[in-house]
């Protein structure tokens, strides 16, 4: 069977739905190493770089804005499966870093709040 990216992409955002915002949190990282070593180019020590730390830092445009910080764990684990969804047929550098922002936004609510 051949790669493709939207099929692993969209598959995997639909069967997110319904799981928790840990399950989507912890799933995300195999998914996502998958698109950016076959479809990106991305080496196996790149790709775990880069979904350990891209998306963190000081710059005030990584930061949530004030309704942002609002939101829950659900809801970023909603946004970043539809996302996924959306962009799993229209993959660019742009889409996969909204991708990666969200994904840091969940991971950070998932370990304050544990779920």
């Amino acid at each position: 069977m051949s790669w493709d990216v939207t099929d692993h992409m969209y598959g995997w955002a639909k069967d997110g739905c319904g799981k928790s915002p840990s399950e989507v949190c912890h799933g995300y990282p195999k998914m996502m190493r998958k698109v950016l070593r076959r479809e990106l180019g991305m080496s196996k020590d790149g790709a775990d770089l880069f979904l350990e730390s891209c998306c963190e830092g000081n710059w005030d445009r990584l930061h949530e804005t004030g309704p942002e910080g609002s939101l829950t764990a659900a809801q970023y684990a909603d946004d970043l499966l539809g996302l996924i969804e959306y962009a799993s047929d229209r993959l660019s550098w742009d889409r996969v870093l909204r991708i990666q922002w969200l994904y840091m936004r969940l991971r950070d609510r998932v370990v304050e709040t544990g779920c």
